[in-house]
């Protein structure tokens, strides 16, 4: 889970480095954005997951596309906050009020990264011994 907490922080340091290249690469700005969550929508990775790094990943999958939703939800959600990131960026008027909203990311996401691990550690007396074996067999493969 440290990995996935580090992961994410990664993502938000990627993210915050990205947007001074960002205005280089966006041409039609938060309407590309938007297409690229209308692809993620049909994109359901739990059976890659599954079948790559974790067998339990889906074992709390219900029948249906609810939770399904609620997962590309939190996608959105996540990448929206991404963008809006940007924004403030971009629009900084100052070395020192885009230092400032570089550590208001780095922040934010540093408590995500922590609630994250919180959420999904592994129980008192349990570890994943288990799924680190059949990720390594699958990485044989």
């Amino acid at each position: 889970m440290a990995k996935l907490a580090g992961r994410f922080g990664s993502i938000a340091t990627r993210t915050r480095i990205s947007t001074f290249l960002l205005p280089r690469v966006i041409k039609q700005g938060y309407e590309d954005h938007t297409r690229v969550n209308d692809f993620l929508q049909q994109v359901n990775p739990l059976k890659e997951l599954t079948g790559k790094f974790d067998p339990t990943i889906d074992d709390q999958d219900v029948p249906g596309d609810e939770d399904d939703r609620q997962r590309f939800k939190t996608i959105v959600l996540w990448r929206e906050g991404a963008f809006r990131n940007y924004e403030r960026l971009r629009n900084a008027s100052t070395e020192a009020e885009r230092m400032q909203i570089a550590k208001e990311i780095e922040e934010f996401a540093a408590g995500n990264a922590q609630f994250l691990q919180q959420s999904f550690s592994y129980p008192p007396g349990t570890d994943s011994s288990e799924r680190d074996i059949y990720c390594q067999e699958q990485q044989r493969r």
